[in-house]
């Protein structure tokens, strides 16, 4: 255990730090504690992509209409949502890449509202590696409704699937 940062990015940084040593890494995983329901087949594919491509990140199409909204809630434009994705934990980085996007984001003064768009800055690619609707963010009592729905189904559905139930 490390201890957090101000942002997600310092956080991030404290573990990589505290990993410095562990010479035979080669891929680090960026999961949010907050998205319960990745699956072992989800981070297996995601570990893959990683090892061909440099980094990869779980997402999932966007499946409703995206608006550019002023300030003052006014629509400026409507976004052409065929090529947006909803990006998911885990990220997953060759740790050598991970650190030269920290390394550079720092000495700009970057933040990034992840680690994909720390390596985006150095126009290195990330590969999206298609998630899951169930991959869901609990941040509202709304996120966790839906998520102890998730939980009742899929404990419904295991029980249903064992022998004599």
């Amino acid at each position: 255990l490390v201890p957090g940062g101000k942002e997600r990015q310092d956080s991030v940084y404290h573990a990589l730090k505290a990993l410095k040593n562990e010479e035979e890494l080669e891929i680090i995983l960026v999961h949010d504690g907050v998205r319960p329901f990745v699956t072992p087949e989800q981070i297996r594919r995601v570990i893959d992509a990683a090892r061909r491509h440099g980094g990869a990140v779980l997402g999932s199409p966007a499946q409703d209409t995206l608006k550019r909204v002023s300030p003052e809630g006014k629509v400026h434009q409507t976004l052409e949502r065929t090529d947006i994705w909803q990006i998911q934990t885990p990220q997953a980085f060759q740790v050598p890449l991970l650190w030269r996007a920290f390394t550079e984001a720092y000495s700009r003064n970057f933040y990034g509202t992840d680690e994909a768009s720390l390596l985006e800055e150095l126009q290195q690619p990330v590969v999206v590696i298609p998630g899951s609707p169930f991959n869901l963010k609990i941040t509202t009592p709304e996120d966790l409704l839906l998520a102890e729905a998730i939980f009742a189904l899929r404990r419904r559905k295991k029980h249903a699937s064992r022998p004599g139930v």
